[in-house]
């Protein structure tokens, strides 16, 4: 067995076998994939921090115990926004309201204050109301991220204006409600906003300048959050990650279970592999709680393992969506495709050899279309992390209609539309284990340099981050 460094050990004793399991599809299949999505999505809500979030967490050690893998769970300490309660009221109408995590709490009672529609909420718009003591109604556009810039920089008015809070009627399809990603680093605002669907949205544009009354009642405190390692030792100390969240703001079946399924069905494909002979490199496989709060799990690692990162030859990220269907909204009416979204992008590291291989794998086996994008332009997930400490990343990511809200199900991914990603990451991984680990770190001398010298801006506009925190009591 080669040397494995402490931080990869594993942590304790090897978990014990997954109940009620049995590998009924070949293993790098989309159907077995898609089996493991409907798992995750079966377990509930995954959010970071919850009982949901070890629930997720249990799940997937016993997963990656049951295909062979050394498995432990490294936990990080994070500030967990926990609500209690939040409603709306104005006259007769209580709309179904979601709370903007970290955007500032009320206590039980709530507050009540005139409601002032404002429109998108545009500069334009805040110069022509007075929303001084009032709740500010605004409209916010879709689809993401262009939710994200719209609400953070509407707050930021709301809050120079003086609002004691905000209701954001987001243009999600039909009533739902979508919900951005929250940087908890950036602490505890001071005004409370909740969301709502847009015919909600619509309703409570009716009720302009009468009173309302908005409740958002949460704990705010630390909390610790758990990664999950799966470790396939090879015959080098060299490795290679294979990675993907684990956590989302609800069943998020299609947005996280997608990749989760790729990830898993991956490490049974070379958990076989290497039965007979291990790999040239050890594998890690590395599910991250904290997404939908800040992208943490994967930053978290990085700090943890400060000794792993130069003997990192790549880092394949599963990001968002990896299988997800195609919609068309016209009018009312919801038309579902039987063909991949495609606002799909693939980002790689400013690295010739991953790049030939990302890309010559994304073309063969038919993911596409997609978008390419250098890693240092393109990244917008946690994936950032790993290439701001200089390893060679790619990734591939996609947004689709029904992401980050309580309709991402099941059935808006399937078996035929994962297959071919799990292939393409099949075949990067398989390459990369035929190439010299030491040529391609030596190929990212580009992309680090970048990461050190140029660092990527859009990790601003995947979360929403609070511009004025205040002291929490």
């Amino acid at each position: 067995m080669p040397r494995i460094t402490l931080a990869l050990a594993i942590v304790g004793v090897l978990m014990a076998s997954a109940p009620g399991h049995s590998d009924t599809y070949p293993p790098a299949t989309g159907a077995d994939a898609h089996r493991y999505l409907s798992e995750y999505a079966d377990l509930g809500l995954h959010r970071t921090g919850t009982a949901g979030n070890q629930t997720t967490a249990d799940w997937l050690a016993g997963r990656f115990a049951s295909i062979g893998l050394a498995t432990s769970t490294e936990t990080f300490t994070f500030s967990r926004y926990l609500p209690r309660a939040a409603s709306l009221s104005v006259g007769s109408f209580s709309p179904e309201v979601f709370p903007l995590y970290y955007s500032g709490r009320t206590g039980a009672s709530g507050i009540t204050a005139p409601l002032v529609h404002v429109g998108l909420g545009t500069p334009i718009d805040f110069a022509l109301h007075d929303v001084a003591g009032k709740i500010v109604l605004i409209d916010v556009p879709m689809p993401l991220p262009g939710l994200i810039p719209t609400l953070s920089n509407a707050i930021t008015s709301a809050t120079t204006g003086g609002a004691v809070g905000v209701v954001a009627s987001i243009a999600a399809p039909e009533n739902t409600i979508s919900v951005p990603d929250v940087d908890s680093r950036s602490g505890l605002c001071g005004l409370p906003t909740l969301l709502t669907g847009k015919i909600d949205g619509e309703e409570l544009g009716l009720h302009d300048g009468e009173v309302a009354t908005l409740v958002l009642d949460a704990d705010y405190g630390d909390a610790v959050a758990p990664n999950i390692l799966g470790v396939l030792p090879g015959s080098s100390d060299d490795i290679l990650v294979i990675g993907t969240p684990i956590t989302g703001w609800f069943t998020a079946a299609t947005e996280r279970g997608a990749g989760i399924g790729a990830m898993l069905t991956l490490a049974r494909y070379f958990a076989e592999r290497a039965a007979s002979r291990p790999l040239s490199q050890t594998l890690l496989f590395l599910g991250t709680s904290g997404h939908e709060v800040g992208f943490l799990g994967l930053e978290e690692f990085v700090r943890a393992h400060p000794d792993l990162i130069g003997r990192i030859s790549s880092y394949l990220h599963l990001g968002a969506g990896v299988g997800a269907k195609k919609y068309l909204e016209v009018g009312s009416q919801i038309i579902e495709l039987p063909t991949p979204d495609e606002q799909r992008f693939l980002t790689v590291s400013e690295n010739p050899l991953l790049i030939g291989l990302a890309w010559s794998a994304a073309v063969l086996n038919g993911v596409l279309p997609v978008l390419p994008a250098p890693q240092g332009i393109g990244a917008s997930g946690e994936e950032l992390a790993m290439y701001l400490a200089g390893a060679p990343v790619a990734a591939l990511k996609s947004t689709f209609l029904w992401i980050h809200t309580p309709r991402d199900l099941p059935d808006t991914s399937s078996p035929e539309l994962i297959d071919p990603v799990v292939r393409m990451y099949r075949d990067i991984a398989s390459n990369l284990l035929a190439q010299n680990p030491s040529t391609v770190r030596q190929a990212n001398a580009v992309a680090s340099l970048l990461a050190t010298t140029v660092p990527p801006l859009p990790l601003s506009i995947g979360v929403i981050s609070c511009s004025s925190p205040q002291e929490a009591p």
